[in-house]
């Protein structure tokens, strides 16, 4: 009786005259072979990674004599601990025969890899040494864009950075991109994680409005993660456009009472276009006035800032005519009154005049021509002592805006 099984198998059976031999249904002839084999496993590349194609050799060997003979032949499988990855058959390679397989492996963890000869007629079977293998993480990239090449100081940016690599599993890189100004020292502008977009593929968005001007080189840097690798991207170069104001003289010293000025030097940063307006104003209440001429500058130049005081004031005393009625007014009123008077009441006349008289005098005792009032009050001016002035500058370039604030410095003696 003759048992055909799909692999080597040991029976017990209790008739002595029972025979069972086992053959091979992959091929190769009846694996009875006594002829001793050696395999021998190897992979390329050397350092595979994530999701990425690997080529297992197998190499099998046996006596010279043998395989002058007989080459050896049948087939081989390989195996990732004890999972089956391919089989593969044997083709002759000199004196030895040699198998191969195209794998992919994920994960990040070992793996153990294997090769089994199943042997034929005349080959016994053989299985290979255990070989490790730990995939790196897929090797990703980095491509950096801004969603503008030139703007103002203070306008907002936003830098995006798309992170691809290869993915067998479907997973999109994770963790944090980071963003730089290169230089001597880079300078780390801000972090932003990274979001999915397609397997294999990831986004990180970073907005700021916080970058210097000037010409930036701008780069992102990504750290990987246990799929993908670490990555640098691409240089981008960002134009900022702004501007900056210089007073010369630096600072002011005034006589009070008088005026003084200084020149404001405007000068552009990174080719800024536009228009820049200037304001002055000194502290609340001080007596001081402060102007720019002109107060609109286009492509940078200078304006003249004047400064002016104010000089203390003394109260003043202006003397006030007051009318008088007096002695004279008084006579002149009784004689009138007595004239006016009916002849039966001109016996009352010494007494009227008296009192008409009396009348006069009064008056003449509470006004008079040197009477005066107070018409001015006390000014003290502008202070004296060192005081800043707020300078308000407002640049616009197209619908962007840029502001700066400076302070000048005044002393008053």
């Amino acid at each position: 009786m003759q048992i055909t099984c799909g692999a080597n198998a040991n029976f017990t059976c209790t008739p002595t005259s029972l025979s069972i031999s086992s053959t091979s249904t992959t091929g190769g002839g009846t694996a009875t072979g006594t002829t001793p084999t050696t395999t021998v496993l190897s992979y390329t590349p050397t350092t595979p990674a994530v999701g990425q194609a690997i080529t297992l050799t197998a190499t099998v060997s046996a006596a010279a004599s043998a395989v002058a003979a007989n080459p050896i032949a049948g087939k081989v499988s390989f195996f990732d601990g004890t999972t089956l990855l391919g089989t593969a058959t044997i083709a002759t390679v000199g004196v030895n025969g040699v198998a191969t397989a195209t794998v992919t492996l994920t994960g990040t963890t070992a793996h153990s890899l294997t090769a089994t000869y199943q042997g034929n007629t005349v080959y016994a079977a053989s299985t290979s040494a255990a070989v490790p293998l730990t995939l790196a993480a897929s090797a990703a990239s980095i491509v950096l864009t801004s969603n503008v090449p030139n703007t103002v100081a203070g306008a907002s940016v936003v830098l995006t950075a798309t992170i691809t690599g290869i993915s067998i599993t479907g997973a999109s890189p994770t963790g944090i991109v980071s963003f730089y100004i290169a230089g001597t020292t880079p300078t780390l502008i801000g972090t932003a994680s990274i979001g999915s977009t397609s397997a294999g593929v990831g986004t990180a968005v970073f907005s700021t409005s916080n970058l210097p001007s000037g010409s930036l080189s701008i780069y992102a840097t990504y750290k990987g993660d246990a799929n993908f690798g670490s990555a640098i991207s691409n240089t981008i170069t960002l134009g900022l456009g702004d501007y900056n104001l210089v007073f010369v003289p630096s600072t002011l010293t005034i006589t009070n009472g008088t005026s003084g000025t200084t020149t404001g030097v405007i000068t552009l940063i990174q080719n800024f276009t536009g228009t820049i307006t200037l304001t002055c104003a000194p502290p609340l209440n001080f007596q001081m006035t402060c102007g720019f001429n002109p107060t609109v500058l286009t492509a940078g130049g200078s304006t003249t800032l004047t400064v002016t005081t104010t000089a203390p004031k003394t109260a003043a005393l202006e003397r006030k005519p007051v009318g008088t009625f007096g002695l004279a007014g008084g006579a002149a009123l009784a004689a009138l009154f007595c004239f006016l008077l009916p002849s039966r009441g001109r016996r009352r006349i010494p007494a009227l005049l008296l009192l008409l008289l009396a009348f006069g005098l009064t008056m003449n005792m509470g006004c008079s021509a040197n009477d005066f009032s107070i018409v001015a009050q006390n000014n003290a001016g502008t202070p004296l002592g060192t005081t800043l002035l707020t300078v308000t500058t407002v640049g616009t370039s197209g619908a962007n805006m840029v502001r700066h604030n400076y302070t000048f410095q005044v002393t008053v003696q």
